[in-house]
This record gives C-alpha cells, sequence and structure tokens, in this order.
C-alpha cells in the first residue's frame, strides 16, 4: 500500500500531465491574476478573513507570521474546479484569493478527497 506521501506524488503528476495546467503558464493567466489581486476586495485570503484574521498573505492559516519569502503572497484559488473547462477557468466569479496554507493544505486536501476546493494558481 503506497504512503501518503507516495499518494500525493502520484497525485500531482497525474494533475500536471492535464493539458490545461499550460493555461498558468500564458501570459494572459499572469495579467489575469494580477489584475483580479490588485482589486481591493481581493486583497486578503478569503477563508482567513472568515476566522477573523485580515491575511494579506503574509500570515500562515494560524495567523503565525509566514517565514518563507517564497510562500508570501495570495494565491487565485477557483472555488469550484474546472476541470479543463476554459470558460469556467477564465470565470472571475469563480475566482478567490487564498493563502498559501488555504490553498495548498486546505484546499488541495479536499480535491484530493473529492469533496470540494479548487485548483492551484
Amino acid at each position: 500500500m503506497p504512503s501518503a506521501v507516495q499518494r500525493e506524488q502520484a497525485y500531482d503528476r497525474e494533475r500536471d500531465q492535464q493539458p490545461w495546467r499550460k493555461w498558468y503558464k500564458t501570459a494572459k493567466w499572469q495579467r489575469a491574476r494580477a489584475e483580479f489581486l490588485a482589486d481591493p476586495e481581493n486583497q486578503f485570503c478569503v477563508r482567513c478573513r472568515a476566522n477573523g484574521l485580515l491575511n494579506p498573505g503574509i500570515y500562515r492559516k494560524d495567523g503565525t507570521l509566514e517565514t518563507n519569502r517564497r510562500r508570501m503572497h495570495l494565491v487565485v484559488n477557483h472555488v469550484q474546479r474546472h476541470h479543463g473547462d476554459e470558460m469556467l477557468f477564465w470565470d472571475r466569479n469563480n475566482w478567490e484569493p487564498l493563502c498559501p496554507d488555504h490553498h495548498d493544505i486546505d484546499v488541495q486536501a479536499e480535491e484530493r478527497q473529492g469533496t470540494g476546493g479548487g485548483s492551484k494558481v
């Protein structure tokens, strides 16, 4: 039986082979992402805000200061997984700003369990 780490690695390998993964590398996505995060309504992680923390991406989800500079940012998450549906991928009403902890821990776990979550940005 594969370990949790092996299952996660297999999940990531499978997901990275999806044709839509290349959309995240386009200049169009980079511009749209930057514009979305520049909007005053999208300056804080929505899940942190729901827990009473205004997090512009510099805190971990528990409120402690993020020490890894590479994780000091917000992620644009697809609320409803797009599964390669280009219309849903580009639908800004389907986007939300998340801190890396909420995206990489909670949303990714939800995706693996099939209980919701979005796609990494």
